[in-house]
């Protein structure tokens, strides 16, 4: 079991400059008005508030071990202790993730999401559920999406099958076409939060050097970037980002059923075969090629 903790502290002007000075390595952006500093140091956030009627300034101290942390600058004025279970979470300050949905489905786009998530949002990660969407039942995933697009930022990237196809055909490789839509969401959500002290993680699916290879000539830089196996289940980011992901998918598909009056089956299985062979005789193969990864084995099936 380990103790989450958070103490609260006032800090006289020439105080808080020392404080600063001393998290000057630790320093992270947090975007809230009301915060004039914070950092993150050894797995505890600071956040120096701005300051009150009384001239001093509120120093909030969170995580485990924050109380002793907090002592270092003064006697708290508050405090609060809160025992739990470890949740499995590597990273909790301030950070960017990305993670992909589509790649094994035969019918439907590729999407690429980045999330970006702050100490601010801990309650949520319990309250959503957040984990990998893969794990995760549909029907929920439908349920809180429009909750999730409204409390995490985020940027989404989608390859319809016809341009999926169409990059296909040209050269691209399916780990070329990630890395470029990984880096276009990463780059979009690091315009807003510029903090080269703000980590970004993704899922590893290339070796890095492989993936710089990839987005050679790419207009946009991603700083701070970390490759990681099974992220979303160490890193809040990706996983906000992998659900998001998943939301935006299937909001995809249902529409694409509600056109076609049907429901298209996911994955690449011998039903998804069955399925694509009535679909030809329905509409014919011109119709069914604008909805399918061409490369995908499924497809040398049915012509």
């Amino acid at each position: 079991m380990k103790q989450h903790e958070l103490a609260t502290i006032l800090l006289e002007k020439a105080r808080i400059e020392e404080l600063v000075a001393f998290y000057e390595d630790d320093t992270i952006d947090v975007p809230n008005e009301y915060v004039a500093y914070a950092a993150n140091h050894q797995g505890i956030t600071i956040l120096v508030y701005q300051k009150d009627h009384h001239g001093a300034q509120k120093v909030v101290f969170q995580g485990v071990n924050a109380l002793q942390e907090a002592t270092i600058w003064g006697a708290p004025i508050k405090k609060e202790i809160k025992t739990h279970t470890p949740t499995g979470w590597q990273e909790l300050a301030p950070h960017i993730g990305s993670d992909e949905v589509g790649t094994g489905d035969f019918f439907g786009p590729v999407i690429v999401v980045a999330a970006y998530f702050n100490p601010k949002q801990l309650d949520l990660l319990s309250k959503y559920k957040i984990g990998d969407s893969k794990k995760i039942d549909d029907e929920f995933i439908i349920k809180i999406g429009p909750q999730l697009i409204k409390d995490f930022p985020y940027s989404l990237m989608t390859v319809t099958p016809e341009k999926y196809n169409e990059l296909v055909a040209s050269g691209y490789n399916l780990n070329r076409m990630k890395a470029w839509l990984h880096q276009g969401v990463l780059a979009n959500l690091q315009k807003k939060y510029p903090s080269k002290k703000i980590p970004v993680y993704i899922e590893k699916f290339c070796t890095p050097l492989q993936y710089f290879k990839y987005v050679k000539g790419h207009a946009s830089f991603v700083n701070n970037l970390h490759f990681e196996t099974k992220a979303e289940r160490q890193y809040p980011a990706v996983a906000i980002a992998s659900m998001i992901a998943r939301y935006a998918f299937l909001t995809y598909m249902a529409e694409l059923g509600a056109k076609y009056g049907t429901t298209f089956p996911l994955g690449a299985s011998g039903k998804v075969d069955a399925f694509a062979a009535s679909f030809i005789a329905k509409y014919k193969l011109e119709e069914l090629n604008k909805l399918v990864k061409q490369n995908f084995k499924n497809y040398n099936k049915l012509i």
